[in-house]
């Protein structure tokens, strides 16, 4: 407890940041047994009542306790220590920050699927459970029924993305996944499965039968539409 002539220097321990010439005194890193010290950065982050103030501006390998605040480069790895950049393309993430395209989500729309840095620079909320997928999904990718996690544009039936869309009389769920532009039952009856049409056109027939293709062949049902 003597007087000091002068302020502390960055890196010197400290006990308050009154004592620094940058105005900051925290800990050197995110660990309960890291001593205090003036913050090179001149700033600190509260950690909890543990911690206490960390100081930010972290060098690479540094403790940063899951927080990308306290981190130089902006990222906190997966392992809590500070990264020299951010995650490129297909790199394990947790939040859209950690990564050079900005975007981090699931590789394809299944709980399990990891969290990566999406190629594509775009995300989509699928769900609670899902919560955020990458869009721009290969072929083979579980996409949830949702066209728009595909790069092709086309989830299949099997909720898979598909490389192209489905030729006339191939399975569909919606005029997007076919060449034609049209989905719709092969024939006016509720069992009749939903089909590329070669006509190109759909009727829509009742809530129960929805669209049906049109230029149906003879011996088709056709619930009474010419």
């Amino acid at each position: 407890n003597l007087c000091l002539d002068e302020k502390l220097a960055a890196g010197e321990v400290c006990r308050d940041s009154n004592m620094c010439a940058l105005g900051a005194c925290g800990r050197s890193e995110a660990l309960a047994d890291s001593p205090f010290e003036c913050c090179a950065s001149g700033e600190t982050s509260w950690e909890g009542y543990s911690l206490s103030l960390v100081c930010t501006d972290l060098p690479s390998g540094a403790s940063c306790l899951g927080n990308n605040n306290l981190c130089a480069s902006g990222v906190c790895g997966d392992d809590n220590l500070c990264l020299d950049e951010k995650n490129a393309a297909g790199e394990s993430c947790r939040d859209d920050t950690m990564c050079v395209s900005g975007a981090c989500g699931r590789s394809e729309a299944l709980t399990d699927s990891p969290f990566v840095c999406c190629a594509s620079g775009q995300i989509s909320f699928e769900s609670f459970s899902l919560r955020n997928v990458c869009t721009g999904l290969s072929s083979g990718a579980a996409c949830n029924s949702n066209n728009d996690l595909c790069a092709s544009g086309i989830c299949g039936n099997g909720n898979v993305c598909l490389d192209e869309k489905n030729a006339a009389g191939e399975s569909c769920q919606d005029d997007n996944m076919c060449v034609s532009g049209s989905c719709g039952r092969s024939e006016a009856l509720t069992d009749s499965p939903f089909v590329c049409c070669a006509s190109g056109q759909a009727s829509f027939e009742s809530f129960s039968l929805r669209n049906v293709c049109t230029g149906l062949s003879s011996g088709s049902a056709c619930n009474k539409n010419n």
